[in-house]
């Protein structure tokens, strides 16, 4: 799949400061990006404010994503209490 980025998820990236936490956001993009379909990405779970508007959980933080066709664009990497409110 393609990913493409926006300036929100990697400002929300840039901005944590936990160093074992970004490892497992990068290993979560190198999954997505060897998947063939949303199928492949382990602990994706779609939500209901949008049509295409998925998440994936690590650990207290969440990766906000949209599938659009065969291209994922990273949207928000929040806290749990904060994700839904900014995302979708």
């Amino acid at each position: 799949m393609k990913v493409l980025y926006r300036e929100s998820f990697l400002k929300d990236v840039e901005g944590l400061h936990d160093s074992a936490l970004k490892k497992r956001i990068q290993a979560a993009i190198v999954e997505v990006k060897q998947a063939a379909t949303r199928r492949d990405i382990g602990g994706v779970k779609k939500l209901e404010g949008g049509k295409s508007s998925y998440r994936i959980r690590i650990g207290v933080y969440r990766v906000g994503f949209v599938l659009e066709e065969d291209t994922v664009v990273f949207v928000r990497c929040l806290h749990r209490k904060d994700i839904y409110r900014h995302f979708p």
